[in-house]
């Protein structure tokens, strides 16, 4: 697995694979995290990018923000960001971020999906994979 790349409006992130022991243990947690979102989304199901938001949205509320949290620190762990600091450092975190609030959370989450589609099955790695292509 090499290092993956997504961009969100000119800025390019950078993705870091996990490697696989410690991959397991966040896949893991990501799913039971997203269960409520997961079982909305039909794999093989006809629609769009709007169809998918519609099934999801009302799901979100059942998600455990203390371990969506959780997850989205371990996600800055392995996003590099455009200008070449860690995510996971503060400082650059919080530096970045004040210049560009309008990625913040659309980069947790598309390195969420970055991260989980190298080691999901194939068919929700395939929905994944199109999600992150999205341009945001």
């Amino acid at each position: 697995m090499s290092d993956k790349t997504f961009k969100v409006g000119n800025s390019e992130y950078k993705v870091t694979p996990m490697e696989p022991s410690r991959a397991i243990d966040f896949c893991t947690d990501v799913t039971v995290a997203l269960s409520p979102v997961l079982s909305a989304i039909e794999v093989g199901g006809a629609g769009g990018i709007g169809e998918l938001v519609l099934k999801v949205i009302p799901n979100l509320g059942l998600v455990n923000s203390d371990k969506l949290k959780t997850i989205f620190k371990e996600v800055r762990e392995q996003v590099t960001l455009p200008n070449g600091y860690l995510a996971s450092s503060e400082f650059h975190f919080h530096e970045w971020f004040k210049t560009h609030p309008q990625d913040l959370l659309v980069v947790h989450v598309r390195g969420l999906f970055v991260i989980v589609s190298d080691f999901f099955p194939q068919e929700l790695g395939t929905i994944i994979e199109g999600l992150n292509s999205k341009k945001v």
